[in-house]
């Protein structure tokens, strides 16, 4: 008869993950269908193809109920900058990922600074042309959008991926502003897809500059 569940693992050591991202803690939400992901990026070590040993590691915290918001959290201390578009299509990849989740939150890290080049966080560079349906994503929301490329390439292979997508916001980082150009760049995405809701959130700092694509 039990009704809520908050289920939280913190690991000591990362135990699985894909590419440079290993998984840190995992939170079970049942009153909000939750499931969060707090990923690390391991400077030190590369996780070779597990998106197999991942997928069972997640699926041992799934012992309550089913998901259908996928909640990820990139540890803005570790990250400097990293890109996390190759990861996250592997992760959503995974069948049971894939086919739950329909609200897909990514928290990214404030004034990351850019990674060196040609690092192996950007790997396998074809993320970016993959083709993966995403059937039963409706919303997608990014928190702290940096303006880097990679972020872009991101969003562009959402859209292209996701058929069924009804919302998408994008909230600015403090560095995000109309005035620099990249929040054109953001509108040009979104009006290329008029069928989806779109906005784009102010930082806390710009917070009197707004705007909205629909």
């Amino acid at each position: 008869m039990v009704e809520k569940v908050l289920w939280l693992c913190h690991y000591s050591k990362v135990a699985a993950g894909i590419g440079l991202w290993g998984l840190a803690m995992v939170r079970l939400e049942t009153e909000s269908n939750a499931l969060c992901l707090w990923m690390d990026c391991l400077h030190s070590f590369s996780f070779s193809r597990t998106e197999l040993s991942l997928a069972q590691e997640i699926e041992k915290h799934l012992v309550v109920c089913n998901f259908s918001v996928l909640d990820l959290h990139f540890n803005s201390f570790k990250t400097s900058g990293h890109a996390f578009g190759a990861f996250v299509f592997r992760l959503l990849a995974i069948h049971r990922i894939r086919t739950a989740t329909k609200i897909l939150k990514i928290g990214l890290g404030e004034k990351a600074i850019a990674c060196p080049v040609n690092c192996p966080c950007d790997e396998p560079k074809n993320w970016r042309s993959e083709t993966i349906t995403l059937i039963n994503l409706e919303e997608v929301k990014i928190n702290v959008f940096e303006g880097q490329e990679h972020e872009f390439d991101f969003l562009r292979q959402i859209f292209k991926c996701t058929p069924m997508l009804k919302r998408i916001a994008v909230k600015l980082s403090d560095d995000v502003t109309a005035s620099n150009g990249l929040c054109t760049k953001i509108y040009d995405i979104f009006k290329e897809y008029p069928y989806v809701e779109c906005s784009v959130v102010p930082s806390s700092e710009h917070s009197s500059q707004s705007g909205a694509s629909t």
